[in-house]
């Protein structure tokens, strides 16, 4: 299933200039091998969390899924990237 999403993102702050792809801690700008990895690590942690479910009692919590989702090394955006994205929010 082809990945139609693109991101409007003029400063190429999130993303590759020239693929577009999700910039990344592993640097893997091909969307395929992008999508592969994080199938896969996304799959173990899902796993993980039916056997080991974190509990939905606040909305912060829904934030704690998708931050154990999304551990991976691999998958993760760059952390600094966060920063900026919340003052584009907070000046728009």
């Amino acid at each position: 299933m082809p990945n139609q999403y693109h991101y409007i993102d003029h400063d190429y702050i999130y993303t590759d200039p020239k693929t577009g792809v999700l910039r990344n801690l592993a640097d893997i700008t091909d969307l395929d091998t992008v999508t592969l990895i994080e199938s896969g690590a996304v799959t173990k942690r899902i796993a993980e969390l039916q056997i080991n479910p974190i509990k939905i009692k606040t909305s912060s919590n829904l934030l704690d899924i998708h931050k154990y989702l999304f551990q991976d090394p691999t998958i993760r955006t760059m952390e600094k990237n966060w920063q900026k994205i919340d003052e584009k929010i907070i000046s728009t």
